[in-house]
């Protein structure tokens, strides 16, 4: 009999064990499993900036698609800094005006029409989140003048210094850039190098043809 409660009390022992996870201490409660999280914006922990500075971007967007320069410059810093994507360096608020006067008015200009749908990839908050580094995507596309109506969409990288001056965000330094080996631009005139080229050597050789043509009939003519 005593051997019998033995072999249960040993059985009982075995079946409690064997109910605890493989490696862990007894009574040690189970491992919480891995989860990977994306590193959170740095204004996810300021609403109240994020709010701020999403209507600062709907405000230059807005200015920025309708043309109205002097709405644009209103949220530019008197002594902001622009560089543009053909190299231009505009310094003050006559310098960003003389550039997009220059590109975009006049007999001279490059730039038919416009717009642009910017979206933030990166951001560092600096000084008390009193100065933010900014930088993205600006999904923007334009209308040429030559060749007339032509359209390129480009995927430009911008970078933008916000400066809070005296309670109100301008834009204190700005730079968009393209690039330089591989876009739209650069396809496009191509294709009308590569057109005219053509259309030149055709017309190059209609012409060679009909002077061989006179020459060899002028001749043919005085053996007759």
């Amino acid at each position: 009999m005593s051997r019998l409660i033995l072999v249960l009390a040993l059985s009982w022992t075995t079946v409690g064990f064997a109910q605890e996870p493989a490696g862990d201490a007894p009574g040690t409660p189970p491992a919480e499993p891995e989860v990977t999280m994306t590193p959170p914006h740095p204004t996810d922990f300021y609403p109240e900036l994020e709010a701020e500075l999403q209507a600062v971007r709907e405000g230059l967007s807005k200015a920025f698609n309708s043309g109205d320069l002097d709405a644009l410059l209103a949220y530019c810093h008197p002594q902001v800094i622009a560089t543009w994507q053909n190299g231009d360096v505009a310094v003050g608020h006559d310098g960003v005006r003389a550039v997009v006067e220059r590109l975009t008015g006049g007999q001279q200009r490059v730039i038919a029409g416009y717009s642009a749908d910017p979206t933030v990839d990166h951001r560092l908050l600096l000084d008390n989140r009193q100065v933010v580094v900014s930088a993205g995507k600006l999904h923007d596309q334009y209308t040429l003048t030559h060749p007339a109506g032509a359209s390129v969409r480009l995927n430009s990288k911008w970078t933008v210094v916000l400066a809070k001056t005296d309670g109100q965000w301008k834009v204190a330094g700005f730079h968009v850039s393209e690039n330089a080996f591989d876009n739209e631009v650069i396809t496009l005139f191509d294709q009308i190098t590569r057109y005219t080229s053509g259309a030149t050597g055709g017309a190059v050789g209609i012409v060679c043809g009909l002077v061989v043509g006179l020459l060899v009939g002028r001749r043919w003519g005085r053996k007759a």
